[in-house]
C-alpha cells in the first residue's frame, strides 16, 4: 500500500534527491535549483519532508513543509508553509493526495501547536480547484518569481476535511 512519511533514513534522503534530481524541472515552482536544493536539504534536515512510496515501496513524490511562513519571517511556529508538493505523474490522483493530507493533519495532531496551514499557488495552476476545497485565498503577492496565491486553511478545518473525505481514499 502506498504511504507518506517523514523522510528520515539515510535510504529516504537518497530516494528524495533522486527524485529531485530526476524530476526538477517538473516541480512547477518558479525558483532557481539552487534555491530548491538548499529548501530539501533545510526539510531533510528539520525532518519536514514527507516521501511518498508507492505500493512497491518506490519513490512516487515529496511533499516539504517549513515552520512559520514567510510572511513573519518564518518566526511564528504556530504556523507552518507547505512549500511544495510533487506526486509523480502516474500518482496523480484523489486518493495519494489525501493520503498525504491525511499524514499532514497526523503531524499537527502530534505538533499541536499549529493552527495555521500557508501555501502559495500560481493563479490558475491546475490544482487550484483542488485546493479551493480545503483551503482559502487569503491574498494575491507579487513576488520575484511572479504572481502567487497565498492559501491557508486552520489546522482544525484541515482535520475535518481529512475525517469527512478521508474515508473515502481507503
Amino acid at each position: 500500500m502506498s504511504s507518506w512519511s517523514i523522510a528520515e533514513e539515510e535510504m529516504d534522503h537518497e530516494a528524495v534527491v533522486k527524485l529531485f534530481i530526476a524530476n526538477h524541472d517538473k516541480f512547477g515552482l518558479p525558483y532557481p535549483f539552487g534555491s530548491l536544493v538548499r529548501t530539501i536539504n533545510y526539510c531533510l534536515y528539520y525532518k519536514t519532508l514527507l516521501l511518498c512510496r508507492d505500493d512497491d515501496g518506490n519513490a512516487a513524490g515529496m511533499a516539504l513543509f517549513l515552520l512559520g511562513t514567510e510572511e513573519d519571517n518564518y518566526k511564528d511556529l504556530s504556523k507552518i508553509e507547505i512549500f511544495s508538493v510533487f506526486l509523480l505523474p502516474d500518482y496523480r490522483c484523489g486518493r495519494m493526495f489525501m493520503q498525504g493530507l491525511q499524514e499532514v493533519a497526523r503531524l499537527l495532531a502530534l505538533y499541536g501547536t499549529v493552527d495555521t496551514i500557508a501555501f502559495y499557488v500560481q493563479p490558475g495552476h491546475v490544482t487550484a480547484k483542488l485546493f479551493k476545497k480545503f483551503a482559502r485565498i487569503e491574498q494575491t503577492v507579487e513576488r520575484n518569481c511572479g504572481l502567487l496565491d497565498l492559501y491557508t486553511v486552520q489546522s482544525p478545518d484541515l482535520q475535518r476535511y481529512v475525517q469527512q473525505y478521508g474515508s473515502v481514499t481507503k
